[in-house]
């Protein structure tokens, strides 16, 4: 599959030109969006002998008679090179890893924003007094509080999700059967869990309660550890008998790393 972009004189062969770069992330979106549309068995990414790829009879299935309008945002690239790899791959594992490191990508950017907003709205107050000791201290105090809760890698993922990820994003994204599921069942390889109702949440209950995202962030956050360490006293994940497990895990990760890549990017 090729993007091609044909001037129409030499003024407009100039002007993209110039502009390459722009073509070039309107060709990533483009990809991305394409990915999205879930063309069944196709998943674009560059490759390095892309022939390989398409003459494969089943990377073709149900693209042919689908039409497809230009894209009108463009997105991080990064991101979405992470979200393409993890659909080039039938492995569950690298799948939910790939997805959940979209949302990685930003366990720094949210908490840092989120902190300037709460430090420049207690500076900006004219009951604040740079000069005040108590109101120096204070201020400390509540940086120090921010930055000790941020330490934590699931309270980032918590404050990504709250930022990013709203009801109707996972509503639209996911079928019933999967909804109940993550309400009322834990993967089987999360089985030792001393507190199996803290990764249980309802996704319909987003709209009402900020705990909700609490939980889907520790759901997450197990999952993604059980797949990445093997450390004695914890819970393991052997692809030999839990990939079926996994597998239900991969379409909620995979929802909120297209809903974050969507909000993070720019109209065009």
């Amino acid at each position: 599959m090729a993007i091609k972009i044909e001037p129409n004189d030499d003024s407009e062969k100039a002007n993209i030109s110039n502009n390459i770069k722009k073509y070039k992330k309107m060709a990533e979106s483009a990809m991305f969006n394409v990915n999205l549309a879930n063309f069944h068995g196709f998943s674009l990414r560059y490759l390095e002998h892309p022939l390989i790829a398409i003459t494969d009879s089943n990377n073709m299935k149900k693209i042919n008679g689908k039409r497809m309008t230009a894209p009108h945002m463009v997105y991080n690239h990064d991101m979405l090179e992470i979200y393409t790899a993890g659909n080039w791959h039938d492995d569950p594992l690298v799948q939910f890893i790939n997805y959940y490191q979209v949302a990685e990508y930003l366990f720094n950017y949210v908490p840092n924003e989120l902190l300037f907003e709460e430090v420049q709205e207690k500076i900006a107050s004219p009951k604040f007094s740079y000069t005040d000791k108590s109101d120096v201290l204070e201020l400390s105090h509540l940086i120090a509080d921010l930055n000790r809760k941020n330490d934590k890698e699931v309270n980032s993922l918590r404050m990504v999700l709250n930022q990013y990820v709203k009801y109707d994003d996972l509503k639209k994204s996911l079928p019933d059967k999967l909804i109940n599921y993550y309400r009322d069942e834990i993967p089987s390889f999360l089985k030792n869990t001393s507190e199996p109702n803290q990764i249980k949440f309802s996704i319909n209950n987003l709209k009402n309660s900020d705990k909700v995202y609490g939980k889907m962030a520790s759901r997450l956050y197990a999952v993604r550890n059980c797949l990445v360490h093997n450390k004695e006293g914890e819970n393991h994940f052997n692809s030999l008998i839990d990939d079926e497990s996994l597998k239900k895990e991969v379409p909620l990760m995979k929802a909120i790393a297209e809903t974050v890549i969507i909000k993070y990017g720019t109209t065009i």
